[in-house]
């Protein structure tokens, strides 16, 4: 008697997927790895120069070294500021008369007579802060309860910044980064850099009335007339930012200048056409970095934003598509979730954090400062120069 064949089990296949779905899954995949290979130079650029801006010291002929702060304190005898120390005296000061701020043998030297362990500080016994008058005085809108005193909210005080201290020599500049809060001294030899040769038009001034950026504010003016009326401020050019007018001449010993001319000053600059750039590769590669903007008539540059967008639309498409991906792998769905709830929680936290250090300095205009007070992006400026050792 033949045995009765037992049926298997048929497991449900799995619902098949329109083939529209599947085509653009597949096609998905494909511009994900072409963009990838196509952008690969600016991804990487931007990889390495982000590199170079948190670690100066690569790809730099920078020679480096760190002192400890018991060899800094025998060097010079300082001691590390305290933080909250500090700001209960600057505190104490607020509002106060120059006179009883802070006691005179508590006032820091000047740098006349300042000895190296002076200059630097005692620990928390040094560093004394007399007011000055445009700082000492109260806020004309601040309410009389609050004129009174200030009182530090405990945790708040901290250094931000770089104690960033340079001097020439003869092997380039020698540059001294001081940690405030630990007394740790960052020690580095930054190569000499070449200037370009100066031009026989260097300096020169040359006057165009009507194109320049001056004239150019008044034929601008009445731009704004009918929104402001008569009573709006005159329209002025930036101080800082100013177009430039480029061209090539050649002398009559057949020498040929790159020619720099400014429009809001019309001040001559430029350098041998054939002369080659001294500035670190790296240098230039961060330069890159930081270019931004389509320029108003179109250039080189124009095609660089260009490609800066593309990265940047390719950075998103990644991520979208990366997602995509992933939902594919069910296998793989719940490690991607918690990875991407983890992700998501601690960009948030660093992100916002880091963005309070940022906002914490008062917004303040151009030219509205306090007097000596530093003008804005004067931090930042400070995080560039000391990136670069300068």
């Amino acid at each position: 008697m033949k045995p009765i064949p037992v049926p298997r089990s048929v497991e449900p296949r799995p619902a098949q997927q329109p083939k529209w779905w599947l085509r653009s899954l597949r096609l998905i995949r494909r511009v994900h790895l072409y963009l990838g290979l196509l952008l690969m130079p600016w991804v990487l650029l931007f990889a390495i120069t982000a590199l170079s801006f948190n670690h100066p010291g690569m790809w730099r002929d920078l020679q480096g070294s760190t002192l400890s702060p018991e060899r800094v304190r025998e060097l010079v005898g300082f001691q590390p500021w305290d933080a909250d120390v500090l700001a209960e005296r600057v505190a104490t000061a607020m509002g106060a008369t120059p006179s009883d701020a802070v006691p005179s043998s508590d006032a820091v030297p000047s740098s006349d007579a300042a000895t190296p362990s002076d200059a630097a500080g005692t620990g928390t016994e040094a560093g004394g802060v007399v007011a000055s008058p445009a700082a000492s005085s109260p806020a004309p809108n601040a309410p009389p309860a609050e004129r009174g005193g200030y009182e530090v909210v405990p945790g708040s005080a901290s250094f931000h910044g770089w104690a960033l201290f340079a001097r020439p020599a003869p092997e380039g500049q020698r540059v001294v980064i001081l940690a405030l809060d630990r007394g740790e001294a960052f020690l580095s030899t930054r190569p000499p850099t070449s200037e370009s040769a100066k031009p026989p038009f260097f300096g020169e001034r040359v006057s165009l009335p009507e194109h320049n950026t001056e004239a150019l504010a008044k034929v601008l003016e009445p731009i704004h007339a009918d929104d402001l009326g008569a009573d709006a401020a005159p329209l002025r050019p930036h101080p800082r930012i100013r177009p430039e007018l480029r061209f090539q001449v050649r002398d009559d010993r057949g020498d040929s200048w790159n020619v720099v001319y400014d429009l809001g000053t019309g001040l001559l600059d430029g350098r041998p056409t054939q002369e080659v750039s001294s500035t670190p590769t790296i240098e230039l590669l961060e330069s890159l970095h930081k270019q931004h903007h389509y320029p108003p008539s179109f250039a080189a540059s124009s095609v660089w934003a260009l490609f800066a967008d593309l990265t940047a639309i390719t950075l998103l498409f990644w991520c979208l598509s990366g997602l995509l991906m992933w939902w594919q792998m069910k296998k793989l769905r719940w490690v991607g979730a918690s990875l991407l709830v983890l992700a998501v929680v601690v960009a948030t936290l660093v992100m916002t954090s880091t963005a309070a250090e940022i906002t914490f300095p008062p917004e303040r205009a151009e030219g509205s400062t306090a007097p000596g007070g530093a003008p804005p992006g004067a931090f930042a400026q400070g995080l560039v120069e000391a990136s670069r050792g300068v």
